[in-house]
């Protein structure tokens, strides 16, 4: 279903754009790697797609992350005062750095499988493109079919 509603969105932006720029008179004659190339930098579907390949990227990274050094900090402050005795206040700062020695695998399982969801990422992006390529070239012949049958 979701494929369908693709190929008709599609086909659909496809004939906007050739009723939106072409004049009452006649259509605007556009070449076929034009109409490729309108379709692929008008179309939001594949720039979300492509987003997800970002968002694979930034997993991937902190998979990376997870496996070298970390560094956190802490701070602390107090004041006490009881009755008829001074004020004493206390403070302390701390700062810790941390390596993984031994995770069982499981730092290097989550860059593996983060590697892979990038590589997903990629070529759902690319299948997305190719799609959309296919879809604008059926379009254009179809529409060169009909201008010959109207021309017949």
């Amino acid at each position: 279903m979701n494929r369908t509603f693709g190929k008709g969105a599609a086909l659909l932006a496809a004939a906007i754009c050739l009723a939106l720029t072409a004049t009452p008179a006649e259509a605007r004659d556009l070449s076929l790697q034009d109409a490729i190339a309108e379709a692929l930098a008008a179309n939001t579907g594949l720039r979300v797609t492509a987003q997800g390949e970002k968002t694979a990227e930034a997993e991937l990274r902190a998979a990376k992350g997870a496996n070298s050094w970390s560094a956190s900090t802490s701070a602390s402050a107090s004041t006490s005062k009881q009755k008829d005795e001074d004020r004493s206040t206390s403070s302390s700062l701390g700062l810790t750095f941390s390596l993984p020695l031994y995770t069982g695998g499981k730092n290097e399982a989550n860059i593996r499988s983060s590697a892979l969801g990038l590589d997903i990422a990629g070529l759902t992006t690319e299948r997305k493109r190719e799609t959309l390529k296919y879809d604008v070239i059926k379009a254009y012949f179809d529409a060169l079919k009909a201008r010959h049958t109207i021309d017949v």
